[in-house]
């Protein structure tokens, strides 16, 4: 495994190009991002030539190293990625740079797949507006999934190597002794995962540097060590630089900038240079996109219950929803109100398209401030879990902790309800009275029963927004 270090010395710029990867110019947005549907991006003036900034010192040299021996090492001109189910900002960069790196300094095409509808409004339009078209690939859309990673040299994994976190990879590996023994290499800043880690598997390898605080600050830092830069004036450039610092500060929410480690202070430091002040003005027109209402109601039904929750730590179940993102976003708010020291909010969250049902979880988000008494990534890890055809609990849950005491924690966890995914219904708008009427009152009380006794808590301080009907509400 690659660890990082630093080296002297600047990076060997380039000259670049302005096509993207389906060969047409790639503009700028033209107005600021919008939420409703993310229409396509209109051509914009293109803007006189910046100055390429200087790039700073390099860090992970060796890391850097290792990525270049595995990639030439490829006969073919195609990598297939993977990042984590519902990609988030980090994962979209660091994916984004690596397809910059495939096609700059090898030659070689990458798509990077990935399960789940993205969480929150901003993830979208990033994804839409600023990503290479074509570069993420949703697992449900990929016919022949399988034999794509059959035929694949190589798995290049972005931010994560827990397979748990990766539903439709896992899915694979576990059917196949062959895929089991596929070439992967990884570039992640999480711990290892105690069990159903990629990095266990016989062929694998990569790069963990948990100091980073993202994969994206790693990837920025083996552009540059590999001799290549960021062109300000190249359309597909400026707005992976964009991606980029947002994938960066949103893994460092909870920190300041100085707090940072040195590697990463670097990389933002350049991203700025690259993105100039029209680059900053989109990251605070992305940060700043509203809401759908439907988020504001779900908080409301929550909020209107606040004198019932648990003061230590509030439970909430928002019922069943087609978007994961009112999660962390009911769990954030309850948090600002200051009453709670913890917040977990669950739901069963459902995802359809063309009249059919793409996936059925159970998902859950949680945050904490000051609270030792909760160490929520512990938690998550123990509650939220599927069990396997061998009987084995499998975790579908975990976060991260800002310091050992729990100052700042954040965590999710999604489970597959694949039951409810397959039960048979007449029509989509069947299928989801179902999940109301039966699916959403057994889970709720499921998750109850194992939360109360972790938390020390009472069950009937765990509140559902919708009622549970009495035969459902045995403790």
């Amino acid at each position: 495994m690659a660890n990082g270090r630093k080296a002297s010395g600047g990076a060997r710029r380039r000259r670049t190009s302005s096509a993207s990867s389906s060969g047409a110019e790639t503009p700028r947005p033209s107005s600021p991002p919008s939420d409703s549907d993310l229409p396509a991006v209109a051509t914009a003036p293109t803007p006189p030539p910046a100055p390429k900034p200087e790039p700073p010192p390099t860090f992970y040299p060796e890391a850097a190293a290792r990525f270049d021996e595995v990639v030439t090492a490829i006969e073919g001109d195609q990598v297939i990625g993977w990042a984590q189910d519902r990609i988030d900002p980090d994962a979209m960069a660091a994916a984004g740079l690596c397809y910059l790196i495939l096609k700059k300094k090898y030659g070689k095409k990458f798509t990077c797949y990935t399960s789940r509808r993205m969480t929150f409004p901003m993830n979208r339009n990033l994804a839409k507006n600023f990503l290479p078209t074509g570069l993420l690939k949703r697992c449900e859309h990929e016919e022949n999934l399988k034999e794509v990673v059959t035929d694949s040299e190589l798995i290049l994994v972005v931010d994560a190597t827990s397979v748990e976190v990766m539903t439709d990879l896992n899915r694979l590996l576990q059917s196949s002794e062959d895929l089991r023994q596929k070439r992967i290499f990884f570039v992640d800043h999480h711990r290892r995962a105690a069990e159903g880690d990629l990095e266990g598997l016989e062929n694998a390898e990569g790069i963990r540097i948990e100091s980073a605080g993202s994969a994206t600050a790693i990837c920025v830092h083996l552009l540059l060590s590999l001799g290549l830069t960021l062109d300000p004036a190249n359309e597909e450039e400026f707005k992976l630089a964009v991606a980029a610092k947002v994938g960066i500060e949103i893994d460092a929410i909870g920190q300041e900038k100085h707090e940072l480690n040195e590697a990463a202070q670097a990389a933002l430091h350049y991203l700025d240079a690259v993105v100039g002040e029209e680059g900053l003005n989109y990251v605070d027109k992305l940060r700043n996109l509203k809401n759908p209402v439907s988020w504001y109601v779900a908080l409301g039904n929550a909020l209107r219950l606040c004198e019932k929750y648990d003061q230590n730590v509030a439970v909430c179940g928002v019922g069943v929803i087609d978007d994961n993102g009112v999660l962390p976003y009911v769990a954030n708010a309850m948090m600002d109100t200051g009453q709670f020291r913890s917040v977990i909010v669950f739901g069963i969250v459902y995802d359809t398209e063309g009249g059919t049902f793409l996936s059925t979880d159970l998902e859950a988000s949680g945050r904490s401030q000051r609270n030792t008494e909760v160490a929520l990534p512990d938690l998550f890890s123990e509650v939220f879990y599927w069990v396997d055809d061998a009987g084995r609990r499998i975790s579908c849950g975990g976060g991260r902790a800002s310091s050992v005491l729990g100052e700042h924690s954040s965590t999710g966890a999604s489970v597959p309800l694949n039951y409810w995914l397959h039960y048979p219904t007449m029509s989509v708008e069947e299928r989801i009275d179902v999940l109301r009427h039966f699916a959403w009152p057994a889970e709720f009380v499921r998750i109850r029963n194992l939360l109360a006794p972790k938390l020390g808590i009472k069950p009937d301080k765990i509140l559902s927004v919708y009622p549970i009907p009495n035969g459902f509400a045995s403790t």
